[in-house]
């Protein structure tokens, strides 16, 4: 038994952390991209799409913060738009914003009751989360039609036309 209670102590720990975390961050710092701990401020590093929270919404999940994960999901259509003009790199966007809104959407459709969702928010999920990585995916697809075939790393959003840096 003292094992046990040595195993479970720094998960409880990690789990009290990560909420605590979450909550700061999405009370005082959304919709910036990143919580600067030590100066106790956001920083739009990546576009300005409240990047850690999409980036966390699965480990939300994982460590089995529904409330705050549900709280999220259906809070995001709300206040993410891919209509602003600012540069984005391709690659952060693909594996942490397309990423996150993957990874949450497929959690909740294909594995929702297993990861402790209740049945209600399951059924009252309209594939939200999907839709924004459908939109943010057709804007990042440009970057990849190149004469070369090797996509743009920056890709810029402005008035609906898509400007392309190396």
């Amino acid at each position: 038994m003292h094992t046990m209670g040595i195993c479970a102590t720094p998960f409880l720990t990690v789990e009290y952390s990560l909420v605590i975390r979450i909550t700061h961050y999405c009370n005082l710092f959304m919709p910036t991209d990143e919580l600067q701990p030590l100066s106790c401020t956001g920083r739009d590093t990546w576009g300005g799409y409240s990047l850690t929270l999409v980036d966390s919404l699965d480990t939300l999940l994982i460590m089995g913060n529904h409330t705050e994960f549900e709280k999220q999901v259906m809070n995001l259509p709300n206040v993410l738009h891919f209509d602003k003009d600012v540069n984005v790199s391709l690659f952060e966007t693909n594996i942490r914003m397309l990423g996150g809104l993957l990874s949450a959407h497929l959690l909740i459709t294909l594995h929702g009751e297993v990861a402790g969702l209740s049945r209600s928010f399951i059924e009252s999920y309209d594939g939200s989360l999907l839709r924004l990585a459908v939109d943010l995916a057709d804007r990042l697809l440009v970057a990849f039609n190149t004469p070369t075939g090797m996509p743009y790393g920056t890709v810029r959003y402005s008035d609906d036309f898509i400007y392309l840096f190396f």
